[in-house]
């Protein structure tokens, strides 16, 4: 997992701190926080995968499972969401096979060409992708080797095919377009979410009651 985004709201802290101590109560402010910033986070988790979608033009599936939340502690006031590095198969962006080779849409570029890939079924994974044999310009390493210009793999005679990919979840995680829907969402979801963890809090130590 890469492509860290970070929630740290702890410009946040100086108010819920003042409100507390007025009150007596200010070592609950780290429980406060913490409780806060994990209950806004999975918002922001599916909110960001409904703006990568959008961006990426993949089905949901792609993108779902492909994020992971780091919960915040009181010691470590800051909660992140992580995006996998793993590239999405070039398959899932609408992908159709023509006479001259596979054309795809990733979002909002329309249709691109790769000359000469064809679609097929993997012998190993049984999968549908996206495969064009590497050419000698192309560094990669199926084998653990790096194949220079005009080399090929001792090991198959010639160039291996290779399954094509689009971009990575950790990647779109840094677009601006997904970037502003995260942080509209944190700010909308964390002012709601502070005064009801606020009030749960003062409720527990008896200060508030439930009518």
């Amino acid at each position: 997992m890469a492509g860290l985004i970070t929630l740290d709201l702890r410009h946040e802290r100086r108010e819920v701190t003042e409100r507390l101590r007025r009150l007596g109560q200010g070592d609950g402010v780290g429980l406060v926080l913490q409780r806060t910033l994990n209950r806004v986070m999975p918002s922001v988790r599916s909110a960001a995968a409904k703006a990568m979608v959008s961006e990426l033009g993949a089905p949901p599936r792609f993108v779902r499972n492909a994020t992971k939340l780091r919960r915040a502690t009181r010691r470590q006031l800051s909660a992140a969401l992580l995006g996998d590095l793993k590239q999405i198969p070039l398959i899932a962006f609408a992908a159709r096979q023509t006479q001259t080779g596979v054309t795809y849409q990733i979002g909002h570029q329309g249709r691109q060409a790769m000359p000469h890939a064809y679609i097929n079924t993997g012998s190993s994974s049984g999968r549908r992708n996206v495969f064009r044999r590497a050419r000698g310009d192309a560094q990669f390493s199926v084998t653990d080797r790096v194949l220079d210009a005009g080399v090929s793999d001792q090991l198959v005679g010639r160039y291996p095919t290779l399954i094509r990919y689009g971009p990575s979840v950790a990647r779109t995680l840094l677009l601006d377009a997904v970037q502003r829907v995260m942080s509209a969402t944190a700010r909308a979801r964390w002012d709601r979410e502070i005064e009801a963890q606020l009030r749960h809090f003062l409720r527990q130590r008896g200060l508030l009651s439930d009518g």
